[in-house]
C-alpha cells in the first residue's frame, strides 16, 4: 500500500499518494507516523517550492565528513553534526518507529543518490570538461555513503543513534548502486 510513496522522489506527488491512503485497522497509526514524519520533513514557501530538510541535513552530514581533519571546526562540527541527525528525527524513535523512520532514511538516501547520478558537476571532470565513467561515479557516491553512514558516527560518538541512518544507507546504495 505504501510502496508508491516510498517510490516517489516528489514530495508534492508524495502528499497526494498520502492523502489519498485509506488504511485498514492495522495500518491506521503507521500512516499517522507517516503524514507526522512528512510535515516534519517538508515545508513549502509562498511560491510553492517545497524545501526538504531530510536531504538538507543528509548534506549537512556529507559536509561535516569531509572537515573532520579540522582542529579548529570540530566542536561545531559536533554541534551542527547533532543538530542534522535531531532534523532527521534519530532522537524521536519512540514517536515514529524504527520501520516508518528506517523507510523514510532509505528514500532520503535514494533522493540523494538519483540526484548525484543527475547532476552535471558531480559527474564531470574538473571545471565541468567531460563526463567521468560510470565507474568513477559510483566510487564517488559510495564514498559519500561511507562518510555518511559510518564516519559520522563515529565522528559524533552517535553509532547506537544512526543505527538506523546507517542501515538505511547501505542497504540503499547496495540496492541503487548495483544498477548502475
Amino acid at each position: 500500500m505504501f510502496e508508491e510513496y516510498y517510490r516517489e522522489p516528489e514530495p508534492a506527488e508524495r502528499k497526494k499518494i498520502l492523502d489519498a491512503c485509506v488504511p485498514d485497522d492495522s495500518d491506521a497509526e503507521r500512516l499517522e507516523q507517516m503524514k507526522r514524519l512528512f510535515e516534519i520533513r517538508y515545508s513549502v514557501d509562498k511560491n510553492g517550492v517545497w524545501a526538504d530538510s531530510f536531504v538538507r541535513s543528509f548534506l549537512e552530514l556529507r559536509m561535516i565528513a569531509e572537515k573532520t581533519g579540522s582542529i579548529f571546526a570540530s566542536r561545531r562540527n559536533k554541534k551542527t553534526g547533532m543538530a542534522a541527525l535531531e532534523s532527521l528525527c534519530l532522537n524521536r524513535l519512540g514517536e515514529f518507529g524504527e520501520d516508518v523512520l528506517y523507510r523514510e532514511l532509505c528514500h532520503t538516501t535514494a533522493v540523494y543518490i538519483s540526484a548525484c547520478t543527475r547532476d552535471k558537476k558531480y559527474t564531470s571532470l574538473i571545471w565541468g570538461l567531460g563526463k567521468i565513467s560510470d565507474k568513477k561515479t559510483v566510487g564517488k557516491i559510495r564514498y559519500d555513503m561511507q562518510k555518511v553512514g559510518e564516519d559520522i558516527p563515529k565522528l559524533l560518538h552517535a553509532e547506537e543513534e544512526c543505527r538506523i541512518l546507517s542501515r538505511a544507507v547501505k542497504d540503499t546504495e547496495e540496492k541503487m548502486l548495483e544498477d548502475l
